[in-house]
């Protein structure tokens, strides 16, 4: 009897329409796409920004400098499919060494933050990493990152008071904040 329900229920809710097959592939091109952000991650790093004093964890990179520390992340959209390109955006993230935690439970939390385009306008808002586009990509992120770094300093001293009133910044800081 309760195979027949059950038999009886399963038909009823695919009257009209066929049942879509489950394609493994589709998990797979997904868990490909994904890899292909980790190995960008890992090629960026090996091949630039570890000679540049940056240290990689997953898709992060962040360096000590004289008196805060710069970190960028690569953040996979949440537009990523499974299937090519891997779409990201770029991130600046700056902590304070003199300037305790917003948060004693997150002693790493940083005191500013911004998209890499308002820091740099000719960035790009977001990435489009492919299989074929990978080494000019590379190239390209590097040097935006480094163009950031050199973009950093003169934001500093007003994300620094901020962050002293446990105030966040954006990056850059609006000079009507200033």
């Amino acid at each position: 009897m309760r195979s027949a329900m059950r038999d009886a229920a399963g038909a009823g809710c695919c009257v009209g329409r066929q049942r879509q097959p489950v394609y493994w592939s589709t998990a797979q091109n997904a868990m490909s796409v994904k890899k292909l952000g980790d190995a960008f991650a890992s090629d960026l790093h090996a091949q630039f920004l570890k000679a540049l004093g940056f240290r990689k964890s997953a898709r992060y990179f962040s360096r000590q400098c004289d008196g805060y520390v710069e970190a960028y992340q690569l953040e996979g959209s949440e537009w990523n499919a499974g299937e090519e390109p891997w779409l990201f955006h770029l991130t600046v993230r700056v902590r304070f060494d003199d300037v305790p935690p917003f948060d004693a439970a997150h002693p790493l939390a940083y005191h500013a933050a911004g998209r890499i385009e308002r820091l740099i306008p000719s960035a790009p808002r977001t990435f489009e990493l492919r299989s074929e586009n990978r080494a000019a990509l590379l190239s390209t992120v590097r040097d935006i990152i480094v163009m950031a770094s050199d973009a950093l300093p003169p934001h500093l001293p007003a994300a620094r008071a901020r962050a002293r009133l446990r105030q966040f910044s954006p990056l850059p800081i609006p000079e009507s904040w200033s």
